[in-house]
């Protein structure tokens, strides 16, 4: 007898730890049924299968992107170089013709006798950097927004200018103004007569 209650003892001690078991396994048991746990896979495949598509799709234009950008590179100087020189061609009156423009943007002014000169205000007279600088900056917002119009604002730039180059640049400027809006300052009035522009007195 002792026997046979210390087995059942040992069953019942077993049983509990089944029931203990089963009842965590069913606590861990998902709320989701089978069949609602397939329709969810088959969303997720879906997905994945769309996503993927979409990212081969980015991969596709990230490529095209970055050949774009090399061809950018290696062709971003040419149109801003071609206007530059012809804008500082006039403004210079002749004497520098081509200007060299680095990666970063750093110049070099060329003469028509090959002679070169870095775009540095140390360097230049005030006449030719004045020149330099109007050529570059009209340069400049002519490729970035030769589609868009807008406006620049010009403080007298004119006052180093010899008679000639100031001759010149009256000219390009007037000839700006036929595409974008150009506000200029000046305490001549000689200046802005010459601009041809709505001339607007301030008063002290």
């Amino acid at each position: 007898m002792k026997d046979k209650r210390e087995r059942r003892e040992k069953i019942n001690q077993s049983l509990r730890e089944k029931l203990e078991e089963h009842k965590g396994l069913e606590n861990s048991l998902p709320e989701t049924s089978s069949r609602e746990m397939e329709n969810e896979l088959k969303e997720l495949e879906e997905n994945f299968i769309k996503l993927k598509n979409k990212a081969d799709s980015l991969l596709k234009i990230k490529e095209i992107f970055e050949k774009k950008l090399k061809e950018m590179d290696e062709n971003s100087f040419e149109p801003l170089v071609k206007s530059f020189n012809s804008n500082l061609e006039q403004l210079t009156a002749g004497k520098y013709s081509q200007a060299l423009i680095e990666k970063d943007f750093s110049i070099k002014l060329q003469s028509k006798q090959r002679r070169e000169l870095p775009g540095n205000l140390d360097l230049l007279s005030y006449g030719t950097y004045d020149a330099a600088a109007l050529a570059f900056r009209f340069a400049i917002f002519d490729n970035l927004f030769a589609n868009y119009g807008g406006f620049i604002i010009l403080d007298d730039c004119l006052v180093n200018l010899d008679p000639k180059r100031r001759e010149n640049a009256i000219k390009i400027i007037n000839e700006y103004q036929k595409k974008y809006q150009i506000i200029y300052t000046t305490c001549d009035p000689k200046t802005a007569a010459e601009l041809k522009g709505n001339i607007i007195q301030v008063e002290e």
